[in-house]
């Protein structure tokens, strides 16, 4: 699981280097995502989108020099559905803005991983134990300042 922390933190910094409109970061049905408002809103280059898609693998090719091949099929549905190409294409970018922004990177795995393993304990005494809250927008902002 922690390569889908890797893998969501790569999402969170690019979507935060644009500026996009992030819900929080949640597990649902065991699934790490990220929840984005105006990732189709007109006001977003396409560009804006697919590098964000690609953001997922970049930062898992970043950190352990490969990524999985079933996240990178969800996201290169995503950048088809939108009327991208190949998820490669959008990679170099993924990977500077990610080598950019390392320390943030790094803060932002590295809370999404121990908030993941807490989580994960906690929620084996709730109802649903495969669905829990992970990092509000408002956490990822003091993450991104340093906090």
């Amino acid at each position: 699981m922690n390569r889908a922390m890797i893998h969501e933190a790569g999402h969170a910094v690019i979507a935060l280097h644009f500026g996009f409109d992030i819900g929080q970061i949640a597990v649902t049905d065991r699934l790490p995502h990220i929840s984005i408002s105006d990732l189709d809103v007109p006001e977003r280059s396409r560009q804006e989108r697919y590098t964000f898609l690609a953001g997922g693998i970049a930062s898992e090719l970043l950190t352990l020099k490969n990524y999985d091949q079933g996240a990178m099929g969800a996201d290169q549905r995503m950048i088809s559905e939108r009327g991208g190409g190949p998820i490669t294409d959008y990679l170099p970018v993924a990977l500077a803005i990610l080598r950019e922004n390392e320390d943030r990177f790094k803060r932002i795995k590295n809370e999404l991983t121990l908030r993941w393993i807490s989580a994960r304990a906690e929620a084996q005494f709730s109802s649903d134990p495969d669905c829990y809250d992970l990092l509000s927008r408002p956490e990822l902002d003091d993450l991104w300042q340093g906090g």
